[in-house]
C-alpha cells in the first residue's frame, strides 16, 4: 500500500471538468511533481489532497487513513503557496509558530520547532524581522520552514518557486531538495516548469486535461515519452507524423505527409495506424555534407538561428517539414546562417515511433 493515493478522483467545476477518474499512488518519502500546463488540473489535484476541495467522486487515503471527508487542519498536511501567504504583522518567529498556536502546542515545544524549522531552512538569527524586511528568497524559506514546523505526514507545494527569479530559483531548488531529504517528509510538488521537475522528482506525473498521461521517472518521462503530449511538453522535440511503412522487429520505417521516410525505434511493439516519430531537438545533427552512418539525412534549408548562449537553435525545412536542431555553442563549432543549405541527420534509435493519439 502507498503512503498517499488517490483513486477516482473526479471534480467538476460547472460544465468544465477539472479531474476524470484520477488515481495516483505516492510512496513514503518520495518527491513526486505534477507538471503540465496551465488548466491541466494539477492544482485542483493538489487541493483536494490538501481537503479544500472536495472530490465529487473518489478518494483519497494517506498512511492507510480515508481522509476524503476529513477537515483541512486535521489532516496533518503542510502546505507551501504560490504567494507564499505570509501575515504581514507577524514576525518570522509568528508567522513560522503560527500553526503550532492554532495546534495549542505548549510554549516551549513551540519554541524548539520554530528554532529547529529555521535552522532546516538556514534562517537562523531572523526572528524578529517581519516579512517585508526580507527578500523573495528569504519569504520562501520562512514560508517551508512554517509547513515543516508542525511536522507534517505530507508536504505539499504549489508552485512556490514561481514569483523568484532564475538565479534564486535555481538555488530555492536545491534548498527544497534538500530540506525535503534532510526531513524525510513524503512531497507533491506541482510545477509547469520541466527543468524544476526534472531537478526536484522521484517521480514525474504529466496531465493534460485532468487526466495523468504518464507516470514515471524523470529519466524515463524525458528520453521514452509514452505519448505524444508528453513529446511535446517535456523537453524540446520534433513531432513527425506520419504512417508506418515498413518493420524489422523494434525498428520502424515512418513516411511523414510530405514524403521523408523516417527510420526509427518503436519500444514496445509497433503502433498500428498513424504514428508520430519524436526527436529531440539536441539530437539533431546540422552539416554541410550529407553523413554516411545512418539512414535518417536530409537535406534541408536554414530558415532562423537564435544564440541561447550554451546553444544555437536552428529551425530547418526538410521538405514541407519544419525540424529544429540545438547545437552547443563549442569553440570552433561550424556555425550557419539562413538560407544555407545543410544536412540535418539523428541515428535511428534517437526516434522514438508512438502511436498518434489525442
Amino acid at each position: 500500500m502507498a503512503y498517499l493515493e488517490l483513486h477516482g478522483i473526479r471534480k467538476r467545476f460547472r460544465a468544465q471538468v477539472a479531474l476524470a477518474e484520477l488515481s495516483l499512488a505516492v510512496e513514503e518519502g518520495e518527491m513526486l511533481c505534477l507538471l503540465g500546463p496551465s488548466g491541466c488540473g494539477k492544482t485542483t489535484t493538489l487541493r483536494i489532497i490538501a481537503g479544500f476541495e472536495q472530490p465529487d467522486a473518489g478518494a483519497v487515503r494517506l498512511a492507510g487513513a480515508d481522509i476524503t471527508r476529513v477537515a483541512p487542519q486535521r489532516r496533518g498536511i503542510g502546505v507551501v503557496f504560490q504567494s507564499y501567504a505570509l501575515f504581514p504583522h507577524l514576525t518570522v518567529d509568528q508567522n513560522v509558530g503560527f500553526g503550532l498556536a492554532m495546534r495549542g502546542t505548549p510554549r516551549g515545544e513551540a519554541e524548539r520547532a520554530v528554532r529547529e524549522a529555521l535552522r532546516v531552512v538556514r534562517l537562523e538569527g531572523v526572528g524578529e524581522r517581519l516579512p517585508r524586511q526580507l527578500s523573495g528568497g528569504q519569504q520562501q524559506r520562512v514560508a517551508l520552514a512554517r509547513a515543516i514546523a508542525i511536522r507534517p505526514r505530507l508536504l505539499l507545494l504549489d508552485e512556490p518557486l514561481s514569483n523568484l527569479d532564475a538565479k534564486l530559483r535555481e538555488e530555492m531548488r536545491e534548498e527544497i531538495r534538500r530540506i525535503q531529504r534532510e526531513v524525510g517528509i513524503t512531497a507533491v510538488f506541482v510545477t509547469h516548469d520541466q527543468l524544476e521537475a526534472l531537478a526536484l522528482a522521484d517521480r514525474l506525473a504529466v496531465m493534460d486535461h485532468g487526466r495523468l498521461v504518464q507516470v514515471d521517472a524523470p529519466v524515463a518521462v524525458y528520453e521514452r515519452p509514452g505519448h505524444p503530449f508528453v513529446a511535446a511538453f517535456f523537453g524540446q522535440a520534433n513531432l513527425l507524423r506520419g504512417t508506418v511503412t515498413a518493420t524489422s522487429g523494434e525498428t520502424v520505417e515512418l513516411r511523414t505527409g510530405s514524403g521523408l521516410a523516417v527510420v526509427g525505434r518503436a519500444a514496445g511493439g509497433v503502433p498500428d495506424g498513424a504514428v508520430v516519430g519524436v526527436v529531440k531537438h539536441e539530437r539533431v545533427g546540422l552539416g554541410r555534407a550529407r553523413p554516411l552512418a545512418t539512414p535518417n539525412a536530409f537535406p534541408a534549408r536554414v530558415e532562423t538561428r537564435t544564440y541561447l548562449g550554451a546553444v544555437i537553435q536552428y529551425t530547418c525545412v526538410a521538405g514541407a517539414e519544419r525540424i529544429r536542431a540545438a547545437v552547443a555553442n563549442a569553440p570552433g563549432a561550424a556555425t550557419f546562417a539562413p538560407g544555407d543549405q545543410v544536412f540535418l541527420s539523428w541515428p535511428p534509435e534517437d526516434c522514438l515511433v508512438l502511436a498518434d493519439r489525442p
